[in-house]
């Protein structure tokens, strides 16, 4: 089951925020920045608020801003909200990208006693396996190939509207922002809207 959702001025900011998140850590995990996961954390985070705006268009911006809020930045949370309102195989999939990425958040403010080492990889397996480590610490790693397919899945369901944020960057980053999409991506820029309708 698909949901048609429809954007308008009141989300824009998160999508043109998640699309800036994305590319760059996109970007930043071709170069092996080690902020990668983090900054995907925030790509994910702005989408599934755009949707969750998108799908209150009688509410306030005042009650918005409460809900968003209360949120916080806990992906689990919205993403059990959001497939309430598509419950869908293919959200259903991807279900451990969200977690991987939901522990990325615990490691923004590494604490002295206990860090956590956050890590990526680009393997598009669903169980590729992890790198082992012994060094006593704990080892968060998120998947950039699952992330891809959540953002492109999110597109397919809802109509996240991510390639006319890419192009519409593009113009003024002389196409670098389609650059760091089609970079290792084994799913193409999206088109609006979704075939399937």
């Amino acid at each position: 089951m698909e949901v048609r959702v429809s954007f308008d001025n009141r989300e824009v900011a998160f999508l043109i925020y998640g699309t800036n998140y994305y590319s760059l850590a996109r970007h930043a995990a071709f170069v092996a920045f080690g902020v990668c996961p983090i900054l995907f954390h925030y790509a994910v985070e702005m989408f599934l608020k755009a949707i969750i705006i998108a799908s209150q268009p009688n509410m306030s911006a005042s009650e918005l801003n409460t809900k968003l809020r209360g949120y916080g930045h806990a992906l689990g949370r919205m993403w059990t909200n959001i497939k309430l309102l598509a419950p869908h195989r293919k959200l259903e999939r991807l279900d451990r990208t969200i977690g991987r990425l939901d522990q990325v958040e615990f490691c923004r403010y590494p604490e002295v006693e206990s860090p956590v080492v956050i890590g990526w990889h680009w393997d598009h397996r669903r169980d590729a396996p992890f790198v082992q480590h012994n060094d006593g610490l704990q080892h968060v790693f998120v998947s950039v190939d699952e992330v891809d397919e959540l953002v492109f899945v999110l597109w397919q369901v809802f109509g996240l509207p991510i390639g006319t944020a890419i192009r519409g960057w593009d113009s003024s980053t002389s196409g670098l922002v389609t650059q760091a999409y089609e970079h290792l991506n084994r799913f193409p820029i999206p088109s609006e809207p979704p075939t399937h309708w």
